[in-house]
């Protein structure tokens, strides 16, 4: 095969190997635009970022939750089981904002049915959290997939995120010593 046979095939590899190069030497550069990043036009169409229903906190909804007074902790809660307590929190998180991100009836179950599992396995089952997570469920058990409204999605959400604030106290209660951020 003649030399210039070869040379669409080395064109064809080098410009998406510059490209690469380029994008690692200037990844900081690139991570600071697109983090920056606003907003993308081609033509007449716009993709606009924080704007969709779901990037903003639902009307009624607290911007943030109040923290409740201190409390000691359950003495039945096994604080070993430390994966068990860290997807409690995934799976809540997750479960949250699926709803409200428009998920089924049976994603929010399957969300609900992990967040027992773990509470369970952590001893939370009688705790008011475990209560409160065993109400959600037989809620959704029950309910039509045609109430899934924004506004019970944003109710869902918030009585969630109330069930993860009191296990926030509990485990804040459990670790005297919790500084939430650096400059704690």
């Amino acid at each position: 095969m003649p030399v210039h046979d070869f040379i669409p095939l080395m064109t064809a590899s080098v410009w998406p190997v510059t490209v690469l190069g380029l994008a690692f030497l200037f990844r900081g550069s690139l991570k600071a635009r697109l983090t920056a990043l606003s907003e993308a036009r081609i033509g007449n169409n716009a993709l606009i970022f924080g704007q969709a229903g779901t990037d903003r906190v639902a009307e009624g909804f607290p911007k943030s939750l109040p923290t409740p007074k201190q409390i000691t902790a359950a003495e039945t809660v096994k604080w070993q089981n430390v994966a068990n307590l860290f997807w409690l929190g995934n799976d809540f998180q997750w479960m949250a904002q699926i709803a409200l991100r428009g998920a089924s009836r049976q994603e929010i179950l399957h969300g609900l049915k992990q967040c027992s599992h773990h509470a369970s396995e952590l001893g939370l089952a009688e705790d008011d959290a475990g209560k409160r997570l065993a109400e959600l469920k037989s809620q959704v058990d029950i309910l039509p997939d045609s109430s899934l409204t924004a506004e019970w999605r944003a109710s869902f959400a918030k009585q969630v995120y109330s069930v993860i604030e009191r296990v926030s106290t509990l485990t804040k209660a459990k670790q005297g010593n919790f500084r939430p951020g650096p400059e704690a």
